[in-house]
């Protein structure tokens, strides 16, 4: 149990063996423990109280960590407050996810689907634990890369300075009309006067461009204004390069070994996790066969 309640009802985690609080669960007393090896965490000296209890893991603590505490380990009573268990993550919209690194049989996976209501239910799996020589082959379509440069409006710092002047010369930069007359250029503007655009339709290696663009506005910059001119007034200007939201994975192809069966058999949803081949800011959405970012799964929970 990574959670606790003190005397004043608060959540708390271990900080010392031998620390004193309340089980949220049975209001017992639990008692701290932590060591150079296991994870800190509350025990019952008597027997633990749910029965669904298992040994926290540094990568269940992560998942947790991507969540507000009061979303953590939540106790979950059910209609007559007879039976109570310790959801892994509970949003505040009473969506309820598990977070499982280890073997679970079938008989309980069946009691947390209905006692969370399986409808109501995500699993999140350890792919590293439970399909550890399991692969995922997929490919990346990238739609579209894009890059942008703003240029100040006025620096007060460079009293010569004028933007008109500055975004005229830039254009005649031998990088900016490159990007402008890429052989994979789909669009091109300068809007407002400060605000430079470029978008490719196929691969370009955005951020090199983006690095040598830095490095001919200092230049220019010197050219125009002196040197270390730019260095008074360089926070003034902002580069992004980046894949715009429509780029995506396709053909997901899984790769079954060392697949633990009981997968399979969980009615919820089922997202796995540190897979072979899964990039690693990514989930793969079991049923539906698609990556999902993990931000992104992270906003949905918190969705109606």
């Amino acid at each position: 149990m990574r959670y606790a309640i003190n005397q004043d009802g608060e959540k708390i985690e271990v900080i010392k063996s031998g620390d004193v609080a309340y089980c949220p669960g049975c209001r017992g007393k639990v008692y701290g423990r932590k060591g150079d090896f296991n994870t800190p965490h509350w025990y019952h000296k008597t027997k633990e109280c749910d029965t669904w209890y298992e040994p926290m893991t540094q990568w269940h603590i992560d998942w947790q960590n991507k969540f507000p505490l009061e979303n953590r380990e939540v106790v979950i009573f059910n209609n007559d407050n007879t039976i109570w268990h310790r959801a892994d993550i509970k949003t505040n919209k009473g969506k309820v996810i598990e977070i499982q690194n280890s073997s679970i049989d079938i008989a309980r996976i069946y009691e947390r689907e209905q006692f969370y209501n399986k409808n109501n239910l995500t699993w999140i799996l350890n792919g590293a634990s439970l399909a550890s020589h399991s692969k995922v082959q997929s490919l990346f379509k990238p739609k579209g890369f894009e890059i942008s440069l703003e240029i100040p409006t006025h620096i007060g710092s460079v009293s010569n300075y004028d933007m008109d002047d500055f975004q005229i010369a830039l254009r005649e930069n031998s990088v900016v009309k490159e990007l402008q007359n890429h052989t994979f250029i789909k669009e091109f503007e300068v809007k407002r006067g400060w605000y430079f655009f470029w978008s490719f339709r196929e691969f370009v290696d955005t951020r090199t461009y983006t690095e040598m663009l830095e490095v001919e506005v200092q230049r220019l910059f010197r050219e125009l204004y002196g040197f270390g001119a730019y260095y008074k007034c360089k926070e003034k200007f902002s580069y992004s390069h980046y894949l715009n939201s429509t780029s995506y994975y396709y053909d997901i192809h899984l790769v079954k070994k060392n697949w633990r069966k009981f997968i399979d058999i969980m009615d919820a949803k089922v997202y796995l996790d540190n897979l072979n081949g899964l990039p690693p800011d990514m989930l793969l959405d079991y049923r539906n066969n698609t990556f999902i970012p993990k931000n992104e799964f992270i906003s949905r929970m918190f969705e109606c």
